[in-house]
């Protein structure tokens, strides 16, 4: 509006000739398109500037959302580790809790065991008199058996139970104190070896005229096995004594013995008929 007046001006007072105030109006024009020049080129500046600030604003509202994204995934991570380390702690909190209860009942379990083993060693002196009296019983009954030759079968039968082997075997017996209901495996400290059981049949063999070759001839279904249990059983020994002294499962050991009166066709007890059967030979 002002540039334009000034124009007008400037062609009035020139066509009147007034040159002075024509130029004057004319300079003012110039300075007035200078001064408009510049304020546009400020405003264009302003407006660079403004969008400068503006990309500036988005980019630091990126790099905010960026680094709050950052933070929450670092937060979770850590929250999934402390979580898995938790989970990995009470597993194994549960794991020695399981342990030590398997250890403490196995503990009780021994425990029970060795008591039930020290109650028996405890009752030692009942069993022994318990034993001595089936002892005088056997012999009772093999006088009866033997007749008039009772004397000197008893003396026999003494003998081949002082047999070191015999004593041996015996003193295991009443130690141990064997149970048909224990496994077996709890009394391996008293179990026979090969030579031991070899020593017992030469002893039967020694003082009962060859017992195991006689007896092998008289049964011939009888095994090699079936003869050393027969010399265990000619000690007057229960099935559980057998059974601990070589180291089978009493069941197996009563299988085997209802097997024997099978083969002797007895129902009487084992040691009985191998004691009679022993002294046959004897005069």
């Amino acid at each position: 509006m002002k540039r334009s007046a000034a124009r007008f001006l400037r062609d009035i007072y020139q066509s009147r000739g007034d040159t002075l105030m024509a130029t004057q109006y004319a300079v003012y024009q110039v300075e007035n398109a200078v001064s408009q020049a510049e304020s546009n080129a400020q405003v264009s500046q302003l407006n660079e500037l403004f969008q400068q600030h503006l990309q500036w604003e988005q980019e630091r509202a990126e790099a905010e959302r960026q680094q709050a994204a950052r933070l929450r995934r670092n937060r979770m991570i850590v929250v999934v580790c402390v979580l898995v380390a938790v989970a990995a702690l009470l597993a194994w909190l549960l794991i020695r809790r399981k342990m030590k209860q398997q250890r403490d009942e196995a503990s009780q379990q021994m425990e029970a065991v060795q008591e039930a083993h020290r109650l028996e060693k405890a009752s030692m002196s009942g069993r022994l008199k318990r034993s001595n009296q089936e002892l005088r019983e056997l012999k009772d009954q093999m006088r009866q058996q033997a007749g008039n030759g009772a004397p000197k079968q008893e003396a026999q039968a003494m003998s081949f139970n002082e047999e070191p082997i015999c004593h041996l075997i015996m003193e295991r017996v009443n130690e141990g104190q064997f149970k048909a209901q224990m496994d077996c495996k709890l009394y391996q400290d008293y179990a026979l070896g090969k030579e031991q059981v070899m020593a017992l049949r030469e002893a039967a063999d020694r003082h009962f005229n060859q017992f195991t070759v006689r007896l092998a001839k008289a049964y011939p279904d009888l095994t090699k096995g079936d003869l050393d249990y027969c010399c265990l059983y000619l000690l007057g020994l229960s099935d559980a004594d057998v059974a601990a002294l070589m180291q089978r499962a009493y069941n197996t050991v009563s299988e085997r013995s209802r097997k024997l009166k099978g083969i002797f066709g007895s129902e009487e007890p084992i040691a009985v008929i191998l004691r009679g059967f022993a002294n046959e030979s004897i005069s």
